[in-house]
């Protein structure tokens, strides 16, 4: 298909530059990353992406919390203690619920 339209678009030197870099990543050219950006189904609005960030920082923290039960578990086991019972449960349900978590936010992105 023959290309013969033009569109011209003002953009602030930090958006040129992160644009730049964005295409850069993408392996494409500027004008084929913006084409390829703009006709893309998925638009996602402001209020979309904050809402997103904030899932993210929730799972960040439950991952965090994650670590400091299985933190438990190994200083026991390395100790020479049987870990105990409730810290596995309890490590072992949060690792499942995160995981869960990551994969429903996924499906949404997808």
């Amino acid at each position: 298909m023959t290309k013969s339209e033009q569109l011209t678009v003002r953009v602030t030197p930090d958006e040129k530059q992160e644009i730049e870099r964005r295409a850069e990543e993408a392996g494409r050219s500027v004008s084929r990353f913006l084409v390829e950006s703009a006709l893309s189904e998925e638009v996602t609005s402001s209020e979309e992406r904050e809402e997103l960030v904030g899932e993210l920082r929730k799972l960040y923290r439950e991952v965090r919390s994650i670590g400091g039960n299985l933190n438990q578990v190994a200083r026991r086991l390395n100790q020479g203690r049987a870990a105990g019972g409730e810290v596995v449960k309890s490590a072992s349900e949060a690792a499942e619920k995160a995981s869960e978590a990551v994969a429903d936010k996924m499906q949404e992105v997808v």
